[in-house]
């Protein structure tokens, strides 16, 4: 089978360290799969990459300068710079090595004519937006044609851009056509919305699970670890990390500043599944249901004629106060790497997150 990767996935883990990534690599021979991204997804990854560092250089100096007004005697460990070019650069060969080193290939990019390209965006078809936006899609998706016309082999394509190239499992109707006319059947490309669903159905299935471990884990009989204390301890750093803040309240995307700052009661928790990944790894598969307390801090004069603001706060008006702390009950689940001979938790990823209900305290404006 072969495995191609969008840019939206590789983006949620430049490092491809992290849980959905450690499975996908220790499985890849499992299940005979080939990881296979576009050249032009290799080229997004790295502006991308130097977007990002660029952002938290503007970051750090405007943290710097915040310093520098505040501080009675200056610091010597000032915030540094980084050089983003020169990162992008060697993020790029880091990601070439990383697809050499699992068997992977770089698809080139396609022979396509540009005519074929524009009229295409013209007629909004798939993967282009009804606003015309979507060359690299566009480019994406002839990579994987091109593909598809040369192997015989599954195509299974892993990317969070449901809404342009299908819903899965099948690709978008206009997508499917394009297979139609090369000769290529439809049901031999499948669209998956993330590295978890694949791992879940192709890879986990293939791993030894330890059913006296879940039974000792979730009766909290396990000597070795808790997962109620790292859930009240260590993994808000996972919540912040993934920005689950605003996705508790809702308000991502807004111009909100969301941050979990405690988690302050686990109310219940189910250990789905554990399995033996390799020789000192675990894969767990938790559902838990927490009390968060969310630190929420924002310009509510400005916010508050938003209707998504009202439609998550209800009859609050907090345009009096700086800060409101809100303390939301939460269902999540989440998938997390543990070193079996430590009983450690190396890595840890929510997979969904649902605010099911919050109160409210505020800080007042001096």
């Amino acid at each position: 089978m072969k495995i191609i990767l969008d840019s939206t996935v590789l983006c949620a883990d430049f490092p491809l360290n992290g849980t959905a990534f450690s499975v996908l690599i220790e499985g890849l021979p499992r299940i005979a799969g080939q990881l296979c991204i576009p050249a032009v997804v290799v080229d997004e990854l790295e502006n991308k990459y130097r977007e990002a560092l660029r952002d938290l250089n503007r970051k750090a100096s405007k943290l710097n300068r915040e310093l520098a007004r505040i501080l009675l005697t200056p610091i010597d460990g000032a915030v540094t710079s980084i050089d983003d070019d020169g990162e992008a650069k060697r993020y790029r060969r880091f990601l070439l090595d990383f697809v050499h080193r699992v068997g992977g290939l770089v698809l080139p990019y396609p022979d396509v004519d540009h005519v074929k390209i524009v009229s295409r965006a013209l007629m909004r078809r798939k993967p282009f937006k009804e606003n015309g936006s979507g060359y690299r899609d566009a480019l994406i998706w002839e990579s994987l044609l091109h593909f598809a016309n040369k192997t015989a082999d599954p195509i299974y394509f892993v990317t969070h851009n449901k809404r342009d190239f299908g819903e899965g499992p099948r690709v978008h109707p206009d997508l499917s056509a394009d297979l139609v006319a090369l000769g290529v059947d439809p049901q031999r490309v499948v669209v998956l919305p993330s590295l978890e669903a694949l791992s879940s159905q192709f890879i986990l299935p293939q791993l030894e699970r330890l059913d006296d471990m879940v039974n000792k884990m979730a009766s909290g009989t396990l000597s070795a670890f808790s997962l109620e204390e790292w859930l009240m301890g260590d993994f808000i750093d996972v919540l912040n990390d993934q920005e689950c803040g605003g996705h508790m309240l809702d308000v991502s995307g807004l111009n909100v500043s969301a941050t979990v700052s405690k988690v302050k009661e686990v109310r219940s928790f189910d250990v789905d599944d554990i399995r033996v990944l390799s020789r000192d790894r675990l894969v767990v598969s938790v559902r838990a249901r927490i009390v968060s307390e969310v630190c929420v801090s924002c310009n509510w004069d400005v916010l508050w004629s938003n209707s998504r603001i009202r439609d998550v706060f209800g009859d609050c008006d907090f345009r009096s106060s700086d800060i409101v702390w809100i303390d939301v009950n939460t269902r999540l689940s989440l998938d997390a790497i543990m070193n079996q001979r430590k009983m450690t938790v190396q890595s840890a990823k929510v997979c969904e997150v649902e605010g099911v209900g919050a109160t409210y305290t505020l800080g007042q404006r001096s």
